[in-house]
């Protein structure tokens, strides 16, 4: 369960770094610097849908709860899938870092969901 929390944490940090720079620099990772104005509030609306990810992954440091860390887990889990299947189907027409390098995001995303499976099985096996 500890490894769990860990990554669930770390998560976390990454989606509430997520939510400030989609609210703040929206062009500074999802969208090109001449991008129209409906995109950059469309960017900013993701970031703050990534708000209360980030604080549910982080409060799950602070719970007890075997089954609702778990449940935490297997959020943290499908996102990761769905994000890793979305960055390797993009094209790289676009000039922003995530387009230019979806294959490279498609990857470690898959690399995350990896790891929320691994641990989630072992928690459920109860080798953690």
């Amino acid at each position: 369960m500890r490894w769990l929390k860990y990554l669930l944490f770390i998560n976390g940090v990454a989606f509430a770094i997520f939510t400030v720079e989609n609210i703040f620099l929206p062009t500074s990772f999802l969208m090109p610097s001449d991008a129209p104005g409906y995109g950059l509030d469309a960017a900013r609306a993701m970031g703050v849908a990534y708000l209360p990810s980030a604080v549910i992954m982080l409060g799950s440091w602070w719970m007890t709860d075997r089954f609702a860390i778990r449940l935490t887990a297997l959020g943290a889990l499908s996102f990761a899938v769905a994000f890793a299947v979305l960055a390797a189907v993009l094209s790289s027409g676009s000039s922003d870092l995530f387009h230019q390098n979806h294959l490279a995001f498609a990857a470690a995303w898959a690399v995350v969901a990896l790891l929320y499976a691994w641990l989630l099985y072992r928690e459920r096996s109860g080798a953690a």
